[in-house]
This record gives structure tokens, sequence and C-alpha cells, in this order.
């Protein structure tokens, strides 16, 4: 649940921007190159992966790419 619990997704108001820190951990042995980052909502009784959808409502899928990546330096 984002903000660390304490702001579950049933209580966002559209159109609310929630920002959520997370550390994203690489393994040691992770081969060097660019990685895209991609997220996804899941529901928290099942695990069951949600779909996702764009700002005018169409599907998407059940993940997000997201316009960062990561770079793992040798």
């Amino acid at each position: 649940v984002p903000g660390q619990s304490a702001l579950p997704t049933t209580g966002w108001v559209a159109g609310e921007v929630i920002v959520d820190e997370y550390v994203i951990p690489v393994a040691d042995d992770a081969p060097p190159g660019e990685y895209h980052l991609e997220v996804g909502m899941y529901e928290p009784t099942t695990g069951q992966r949600l779909p996702a959808y764009d700002q005018t409502g169409n599907p998407l899928g059940d993940r997000i790419l997201l316009d960062i990546d990561i770079v793992v330096e040798p």
C-alpha cells in the first residue's frame, strides 16, 4: 500500500498525485546495461495484478512502462 501503508488507493481522489519512494535493489551480479522500469498495481488480498489505463481510459494491459531507465555500470 502506498505511503508506507498509510495511503490506500481506496482513499485516492481523481486527479490526485501520490508520491511514493521505493529503493529498488539490484543484484551485485546484475549484468551491466540499461534496464527499463515497469510498475503494476495488485489486489492486496489475492495478489492478482490489476489492469492499467491511460488518462483517457484506454486499457494498457497490467503494467505501465516508466520513462525512467536504470543503468547498471560495471
